[in-house]
């Protein structure tokens, strides 16, 4: 009977799935699901001792600069299990919550303890910079002026983030300052905000989509570029 639950047990978390690049998270459609949605850094990761079902079950201390939606303790800790790997453990467990980085967390709390609400898309890397507060907007404007500052990062791995989370965002607003960074002349910049604004729904990228799949370069962005035109 012992054998087979823990053969049970691994059958449940050696399940996979096959998860879209986080580049790609759909940031609108996991917002509007998770009830808690807040972006911060995380000030502190220790190991969580009241979870010993876990082999690697961690606790994320986040300074929080922005909640979106919900409500959140102060100073809100996030339990979270990490597969070890950038991908996770066969699609499970992706996220590592490290000090000093920001990220974009979708939330739920299971018995009085926030839980990532999905464990490889529950949270995105984003850029440490913010828009400005915006009274009386939805959650959607804010986010949008929080990624978009984030086009001004000094950083580049940042200022792609920031382009890869508004096409995942979807909104139309968006578009104008997508075409500023294609019209700025950095090519891996420029593509991931033709493939942003193709997310968007946006056809005027096209002839520059003619462009670029042509060159036979079919790494990130182009190859997600591909697929949006499949789609």
């Amino acid at each position: 009977m012992l054998i087979g639950s823990v053969l049970s047990l691994i059958a449940v978390k050696l399940w996979c799935r096959l998860m879209p690049p986080r580049s790609m998270a759909d940031v609108r459609e996991l917002a509007e699901k998770a009830p808690i949605v807040f972006r911060g850094r995380v000030a502190q990761v220790r190991v969580a001792e009241h979870f010993r079902h876990a082999l690697d079950s961690r606790l994320a201390t986040i300074d929080v600069d922005r909640l979106y939606r919900g409500s959140l303790p102060e100073n809100p800790t996030i339990h979270f299990e990490y597969g070890g790997s950038p991908s996770g453990m066969m699609g499970h467990d992706c996220i590592d919550f490290q000090p000093d980085t920001y990220w974009l967390v979708f939330a739920v709390e299971k018995g009085g303890q926030l839980e990532l609400f999905d464990d490889c898309e529950g949270a995105l890397a984003i850029s440490p910079l913010l828009g400005p507060h915006l009274k009386d907007f939805d959650w959607r404007a804010q986010m949008e002026a929080d990624f978009l500052a984030g086009l001004n990062d000094v950083a580049a791995a940042n200022r792609i983030v920031s382009i890869q989370r508004l096409g995942g965002l979807k909104l139309p607003s968006s578009l104008n300052a997508l075409h500023r960074v294609i019209a700025r002349g950095d090519k891996n910049e420029a593509n991931w905000a033709v493939c942003s604004s193709l997310r968007i729904g946006d056809l005027s990228v096209l002839p520059r989509v003619k462009q670029i799949l042509p060159g036979g370069d079919m790494s990130s962005p182009e190859r997600q570029i591909a697929g949006q035109l499949e789609m």
